[in-house]
């Protein structure tokens, strides 16, 4: 017999944000320690993505992402974490 479900989600292009936040996610879970803002800022800009927006990403997900010794200290690193902090 027949059983209906949910219509599907129509399809939506992946937005620049989109694609930032995946990049920011492979870049950092493949890295073999953390990096700083600011190599990874010189990075995004090599892919297409300014400082603001690889910063929005980082906010997105920010619950992946920590930063070694607290969010304003210039000397912090930004490490990919499996746990939702």
């Amino acid at each position: 017999y027949l059983q209906w479900g949910d219509a599907p989600e129509p399809y939506q292009e992946p937005t620049k944000l989109d694609e930032c936040i995946t990049w920011l996610e492979d870049l950092l879970s493949q890295a073999d320690e953390g990096l700083k803002p600011k190599e990874i800022v010189e990075a995004g800009k090599a892919e297409g993505f300014g400082q603001a927006m690889i910063y929005r990403a980082r906010e997105v997900l920010k619950g992946k992402i920590k930063s070694t010794q607290g969010r304003r200290n210039p000397g912090s690193l930004w490490e990919w974490s499996e746990g939702d902090e």
